[in-house]
């Protein structure tokens, strides 16, 4: 029987902790599916020693051979296998970001080549995605990314393009949903919006890619409390800095991936066996370094040029995937230009192209 595969690549802050904690990781305990992660709390992350090594760079067919023993190991044929790791969008945007967007894509499409794989996206309005985006990235690495270490930099920065740039491209959602159709024949696009208006159509279409019933998943997936954040239009906080995030964050800088991993698993084990040192750790781990940074928000003039910039600027993904035209007016993901005459001679009506320096060919669709 042919593997299938559901690969959930975020993008960030559209919920996607929450499916993992609520929904994902029960399913898992209790056999329902065959979960690769990612989750962080509890910690599951089967997948991460492969992902690590197939982020930031095309592979060879001899390196894909060579690590094809260790991904099939951990594919059930039986069940639905079900990898969710938003930092596959996620680690992309931003200079110095660790994972290339077509490198990772190509890499997953080499390893799961006899996997029946479908891949599942959830955008959010992209003007609200800067932002949101901003902040849950701060903690983790462009507070050590001197170009990008704050809000005025980063806007700055990205307001200099006109147009798709690596390693820029999961803003542009046109563009990135062109990459992921380049890599993969079955995709299901959903917006993250739909969540708090249109929770009926969410549920189902995320329902239906973990072949479940909507039902039995919604009440699931509302049943605990959602990861929820601010509005972006009011700014963003940065979770809180402790003593353990110093610890980590100066370790991952230093050692290789791979070494860094063994040692923390070796750590966590040592912890389990002397419980009384466990609870000290915590305690000392949690103490808080510093308090959340509180991230200003977009001003309304950069908002509209964001808005100029990242706005989609055809029907793509009405015609490739089935997304609402209305419901992308209305969340606004569109252009300003889009839907006018004049737009289409002026040649802004004209979809974000791939980003400079994509790979060609390969199943892209008539019309992409």
């Amino acid at each position: 029987m042919t593997c299938r595969l559901l690969l959930h690549v975020g993008l960030p802050k559209t919920a996607t902790t929450s499916l993992q904690i609520n929904v994902l990781m029960p399913w898992w305990r209790s056999g329902c599916i065959n979960y690769l992660g990612v989750c962080w709390a509890p910690t599951h992350l089967p997948f991460r020693n492969v992902y690590h090594r197939i982020r930031g760079a095309r592979l060879t067919d001899g390196e894909l051979d060579a690590l094809r023993p260790e991904v099939d190991a951990l594919l059930d044929g039986d069940r639905l296998n079900v990898l969710s790791d938003e930092r596959i969008s996620a680690e992309t945007m931003g200079d110095g970001a660790p994972t290339d967007a077509g490198a990772v894509l190509h890499n997953l499409r080499a390893l799961f080549r006899d996997v029946e794989v479908t891949v599942l996206v959830s955008l959010r309005s992209p003007v609200d995605l800067v932002a949101a985006n901003y902040a849950e990235d701060y903690v983790h690495r462009l507070q050590h990314v001197p170009v990008l270490d704050t809000m005025d930099k980063y806007l700055e920065k990205l307001l200099r393009l006109d147009g798709p740039r690596a390693p820029w491209t999961a803003y542009f959602h046109d563009a990135y949903a062109r990459l992921l159709r380049r890599y993969f024949d079955r995709v299901e696009v959903l917006l993250y919006e739909d969540l708090l208006h249109d929770p009926a159509a969410w549920s189902s279409r995320v329902a239906a890619c973990l072949e479940a019933e909507p039902d039995e998943f919604w009440r699931l997936f509302s049943s605990m409390p959602r990861n929820v954040g601010m509005s972006a239009r009011a700014g963003r906080s940065s979770p809180t800095l402790t003593l353990r995030d110093v610890v980590k964050n100066f370790l991952r800088r230093r050692m290789p991936f791979e070494r860094y991993e063994r040692g923390l698993d070796g750590y966590r084990r040592w912890l389990q066996r002397h419980p009384p040192v466990m609870r000290l750790g915590r305690r000392v781990g949690n103490v808080h370094l510093r308090e959340p940074i509180r991230h200003r928000a977009p001003s309304d003039d950069e908002r509209r040029r964001l808005q100029r910039l990242l706005g989609l600027r055809d029907d793509y993904l009405s015609r490739a995937f089935g997304v609402s035209a209305e419901k992308l007016v209305r969340y606004g993901y569109m252009h300003p230009d889009a839907g006018r005459p004049e737009a289409s001679r002026t040649g802004t009506g004209s979809g974000h192209s791939l980003p400079a320096g994509s790979p060609a060919g390969g199943g892209v669709p008539p019309g992409a």
